[in-house]
Protein backbone atom coordinates (compact mmCIF):
# COMPACT_ATOMS: atom_id res chain seq x y z
CA UNK A 1 0.00 0.00 0.00
CA UNK A 2 2.93 2.48 0.57
CA UNK A 3 4.43 1.88 -2.81
CA UNK A 4 1.00 3.25 -4.47
CA UNK A 5 1.06 6.23 -1.78
CA UNK A 6 4.24 6.99 -3.23
CA UNK A 7 3.13 6.68 -6.99
CA UNK A 8 -0.02 9.15 -6.24
CA UNK A 9 2.21 11.79 -4.53
CA UNK A 10 4.62 12.00 -6.93
CA UNK A 11 2.30 12.34 -9.96
CA UNK A 12 0.40 15.01 -7.49
CA UNK A 13 3.74 16.43 -7.73
CA UNK A 14 5.02 16.43 -10.92
CA UNK A 15 1.46 17.62 -12.01
CA UNK A 16 1.70 20.68 -10.08
CA UNK A 17 4.97 22.05 -11.19
CA UNK A 18 3.71 21.36 -14.83
CA UNK A 19 0.65 23.14 -13.41
CA UNK A 20 2.95 26.04 -12.29
CA UNK A 21 5.69 25.88 -15.26
CA UNK A 22 2.61 26.21 -17.64
CA UNK A 23 1.17 29.34 -15.57
CA UNK A 24 4.43 31.25 -15.19
CA UNK A 25 4.96 30.60 -18.68
CA UNK A 26 1.59 31.94 -19.64
CA UNK A 27 1.99 34.95 -18.00
CA UNK A 28 5.26 35.65 -19.33
CA UNK A 29 3.67 35.93 -22.68
CA UNK A 30 0.73 37.38 -21.90
CA UNK A 31 3.00 40.57 -19.96
CA UNK A 32 5.31 41.17 -22.74
CA UNK A 33 2.67 40.85 -25.27
CA UNK A 34 4.15 42.70 -28.15
CA UNK A 35 7.75 40.88 -28.11
CA UNK A 36 5.27 37.16 -27.72
CA UNK A 37 3.49 38.01 -31.31
CA UNK A 38 6.74 39.38 -32.73
CA UNK A 39 8.18 35.87 -32.01
CA UNK A 40 5.45 33.86 -33.05
CA UNK A 41 4.89 36.37 -36.43
CA UNK A 42 8.29 35.50 -37.44
CA UNK A 43 7.71 31.81 -37.03
CA UNK A 44 4.27 32.14 -39.66
CA UNK A 45 2.07 31.67 -36.26
CA UNK A 46 -1.15 33.44 -36.91
CA UNK A 47 -1.85 36.05 -34.20
CA UNK A 48 -5.06 34.21 -32.95
CA UNK A 49 -2.82 31.32 -32.71
CA UNK A 50 -0.57 33.46 -30.30
CA UNK A 51 -3.81 34.14 -27.82
CA UNK A 52 -4.81 30.94 -28.23
CA UNK A 53 -1.46 29.69 -26.63
CA UNK A 54 -0.93 31.70 -23.86
CA UNK A 55 -4.58 31.17 -22.64
CA UNK A 56 -4.07 27.67 -22.72
CA UNK A 57 -0.82 28.14 -21.03
CA UNK A 58 -2.50 30.44 -18.29
CA UNK A 59 -5.63 28.09 -17.94
CA UNK A 60 -4.11 24.63 -18.01
CA UNK A 61 -1.84 26.18 -15.38
CA UNK A 62 -4.59 26.13 -13.22
CA UNK A 63 -6.28 23.16 -13.66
Amino acid sequence: MEKVNRLALGLVLVRIMLGVSMLVHGIAKATDLQSTLSFFGRMGVPTFMTYLVIAIEIVGGNL
